[in-house]
């Protein structure tokens, strides 16, 4: 039985200080199971970096951080409705 791939979404860039003085670039990903800051020296690399992940078909750009905000605590909220599946309920018995 295969997974359905995990749905991923990018928030914006936004600028930064970069150690050696030139502008950085930062962007948050969201899924079901957590959130991730990825930081880049330059903001050409983190529109790189974003352009890539936003190929994959299962990855949504995000236009706001406050909407990144409210879909990682939606995601956060459906995570505790929803009942383990017999794979999960299953793994906890072999322990």
């Amino acid at each position: 039985m295969s997974r359905k791939p995990k749905t991923t979404f990018v928030g914006p860039i936004t600028g930064q200080k970069a150690p050696n003085g030139r502008a950085g670039a930062t962007f948050s990903i969201v899924q079901a199971g957590g959130s991730l800051k990825l930081e880049y020296g330059s903001r050409g690399e983190g529109h790189t970096a974003r352009r890539q992940l936003l190929l994959d078909p299962n990855t949504h750009s995000v236009p706001s951080n406050n909407l990144l905000q409210a879909i990682q605590g939606a995601l956060q909220d459906a995570a505790h409705d929803i009942p383990p599946t017999e794979t999960e309920v299953g793994d906890s018995d072999t322990e």
